[in-house]
């Protein structure tokens, strides 16, 4: 039975592949107010990634997202 392996990681297989593969200006996400490229989630998903080390949180801890269903979701999930 294969499981994912210790080095997978969401955010490469999510993220990162599409941006590889040229996909930096297609739509990753959408909702009724506003649109979201693989691009634009990315550098979105390091700048909250990198606000949340300066307050002090670390690798592998918790952090609660309490939020409505938008483009902010992702962006959030993927930083975190």
């Amino acid at each position: 039975m294969s499981g994912i392996s210790g080095s997978y990681n969401a955010v490469s297989w999510l993220l990162d592949r599409n941006i590889d593969e040229g996909r930096a200006d297609k739509l990753a996400f959408t909702d009724t107010a506003s649109e979201l490229t693989y691009g634009e989630l990315q550098k979105q998903s390091c700048r909250l990634a990198n606000m949340l080390r300066r307050l002090g949180v670390r690798r592998e801890e918790r952090v609660a997202m309490i939020m409505l269903d938008t483009v902010d979701f992702p962006v959030v999930f993927l930083g975190a």
